[in-house]
């Protein structure tokens, strides 16, 4: 069975958490070379030790990803042990307290921006380098719908994963001319993602065949890794605006058809049938209309002998009126 991940090596903080560890377990079946980070050391031993024995290479680097230099040995180690870098999976992190926004202390929030915000940003700062060098590398950035969602009870992290959602669209448009991919995956530990997703370089893990839940972030590898999110976004966005332009454009074009003629129709019927143009002439930009000969009515033709003979007793009558006129006052003078 052909592996999809055989021969990379793949760095993953926060390793000795639930869902750290089932991302190595994922990793390790897909064929990939793990380098453990975390703060639980025993923890970190028994995983490596559980990986090998079913023949997964691991090894443990202990480090606290919120200091700059414990992250910059744990990518050197990694570098030296398997002599490349190419998968980053940001995990460490969590929501540290639990408390209204009030009674958070400014220690605490600190503490909540540096592990969920500040070690992303240092770990994939590290590791860029060497996916610069060798011009491909994956980074995958876990966050949270807690980044896109109300959170009132820890404002903190929610601000924290939302700050990662941006950073990781960010440095996937900083970063993919060297084809290094970012990419953001969003646990739902409180609950089902929301219906109305937006169009981001956001993506949602999904889980290979033949593998555990926890190997979203695998998933995500299957693409290029020259095409970034960023770049992604940003074709979307223009096919968006062009369907817009094009649908307003037919709109517009719609509208003018309609007024026109709703115009010839109102000067033809205004317009009477034996008036002559203006002596100036049509104006310029309208469409001078073309009359079309009327049919004539069905029926007798002018002239007839009807029409004549009618016309013949309205003129006796009319005379016999003026005759009978003068008399018929005088009449009415006597009496």
């Amino acid at each position: 069975m052909e592996r999809q991940l055989d021969g990379k090596t793949a760095i993953i903080t926060g390793a000795a958490g639930g869902i750290g560890s089932r991302i190595a377990k994922a990793y390790g079946e897909q064929g990939a070379h793990l380098v453990l980070s975390g703060r639980n050391e025993e923890r970190l031993d028994s995983l490596a030790s559980e990986l090998e024995s079913q023949n997964h290479k691991a090894i443990v680097a202990q480090a606290d990803v919120t200091q700059p230099r414990q992250v910059d040995d744990m990518v050197a180690r990694a570098i030296e042990k398997f002599g490349q870098v190419d998968i980053l999976v940001n995990n460490a992190g969590g929501a540290m307290y639990v408390k209204p926004p009030e009674k958070l202390k400014p220690e605490e929030w600190n503490n909540a921006i540096a592990l969920n915000l500040t070690s992303v940003f240092l770990c994939s700062q590290a590791v860029s380098q060497h996916m610069i060098t060798q011009k491909h590398g994956s980074i995958i950035n876990i966050s949270s719908v807690a980044g896109i969602r109300l959170s009132p009870a820890f404002v903190h992290y929610g601000a924290a994963k939302a700050g990662v959602i941006n950073l990781t669209k960010s440095l996937a448009v900083c970063w993919r001319s060297s084809r290094v991919a970012l990419r953001s995956a969003r646990s739902a530990a409180r609950g089902p993602p929301p219906r109305s997703r937006r169009r981001s370089a956001t993506a949602t893990a999904r889980t290979p065949r033949g593998a555990s839940s926890a190997c979203g972030p695998a998933r995500l590898l299957s693409r290029p890794p020259g095409r970034s999110p960023g770049r992604r976004c940003c074709r979307r966005r223009r096919r968006s605006r062009r369907r817009r332009r094009s649908a307003r454009a037919a709109r517009t074009a719609g509208a003018r058809r309609s007024t026109r003629s709703c115009g010839r129709a109102c000067r033809s019927s205004a317009t009477p049938t034996t008036s002559s143009p203006p002596s100036g002439g049509p104006r310029r930009g309208r469409r001078r209309s073309s009359r079309r000969s009327r049919p004539r009515r069905s029926g007798r033709p002018r002239g007839s002998t009807r029409s004549r003979s009618r016309r013949r007793w309205n003129c006796r009558i009319s005379l016999c009126g003026l005759f009978l006129l003068p008399t018929l006052v005088r009449h009415v003078c006597t009496s």
